[in-house]
């Protein structure tokens, strides 16, 4: 079981090969997301979106957990619309 005192986030670093690979490999559940398939989310700012236009990682920061490590990136969309994905 994880806890607090096993986590520790680091710093948000630019998008680099690593992090655009990781996050490329979820690229379609990010659409997924953004078309409201999963019909949890509600990314109103999106919706007008048919298909995103970009697809870029800007940042991303990664925690460390005693289970592995989570990613959090902040993802180009469109002209000024970020989504922000784990």
């Amino acid at each position: 079981m994880s806890s607090e005192q096993c986590n520790s986030m680091g710093e948000v670093k630019p998008a680099d090969d690593t992090a655009r690979q990781v996050f490329g490999e979820v690229e379609d559940q990010v659409y997924k997301k953004l078309r409201h398939e999963d019909r949890v989310h509600n990314m109103h700012r999106t919706d007008q979106l048919e298909k995103p236009r970009y697809y870029e990682l800007q940042e991303y920061a990664v925690e460390t957990a005693a289970y592995g490590c989570n990613y959090f990136g902040k993802i180009k969309v469109d002209e000024g619309k970020f989504v922000h994905a784990r």
